[in-house]
């Protein structure tokens, strides 16, 4: 039991300085770690937006906050921003 508990520690402080190092969500930490743990390929994880990463995108972009910026929040770049805002209002004017 204190092997297990010793091996979440040490997870967690990687996944940690994943964060830290990559400028990333935990999420996507934890699940670059997941990764290279397990027997699936050595590579970065790719980043899903959730509803409400993309909501709260959205809202920071009306707040005037730069793509940029927004980026560093996710660990992207400001392009990739761009281009996710760029989809959902195609899609808004899809819907209309």
């Amino acid at each position: 039991m204190v092997l297990g508990g010793r091996r979440m520690v040490f997870e967690n402080l990687m996944a940690l300085w994943i964060a830290i190092e990559k400028e990333c969500p935990q999420e996507v930490a934890f699940k670059y770690l997941d990764r290279y743990l397990g027997d699936g390929p050595k590579q970065a994880p790719k980043f899903r937006w959730t509803p409400q990463d993309v909501e709260d995108v959205m809202k920071f972009r009306k707040e005037g906050i730069n793509c940029a910026e927004i980026g560093s929040y996710y660990g992207l770049k400001g392009a990739s921003i761009s281009y996710l805002l760029c989809r959902k209002r195609k899609e808004v004017s899809a819907r209309a």
